[in-house]
């Protein structure tokens, strides 16, 4: 299973909510697994990471400010070309022309 991305919230809080599947997630260096139903809250500018379980699943993000919804629908558009493995730079690339900085993985 590839490694998550580690990244930093902006200044408002970035909620996730689980639909389907298994979350394994960490926000500001606590771990969890969320299931679907859970509410990830992540306060603004915390660090936090993200890994769909096994069997995959769905988040679903409410943000109301900066480009965040823009963001996450070109993750959603570039996964169907990327035949469902993310390569990582291009990732990476991906995120940094939304403003975001990916700052490392988690082991």
């Amino acid at each position: 299973m590839p490694d998550p991305f580690i990244t930093t919230a902006a200044d408002r809080p970035d909620p996730f909510l689980v639909v389907s599947g298994s979350v394994e997630c960490g926000v500001d260096g606590v771990e969890a697994v969320a299931w679907p139903g859970t509410l990830i809250h992540v306060p603004g500018g915390s660090t936090h990471w993200f890994r769909f379980g096994p069997d995959g699943g769905e988040m679903i993000t409410m943000t109301s400010s900066g480009n965040a919804s823009a963001m996450f629908a070109a993750f959603h558009e570039a996964n169907d070309t990327w035949d469902g493995a993310q390569p990582r730079a291009e990732f990476i690339a991906l995120s940094a022309s939304y403003g975001q900085t990916i700052i490392e993985s988690v082991d």
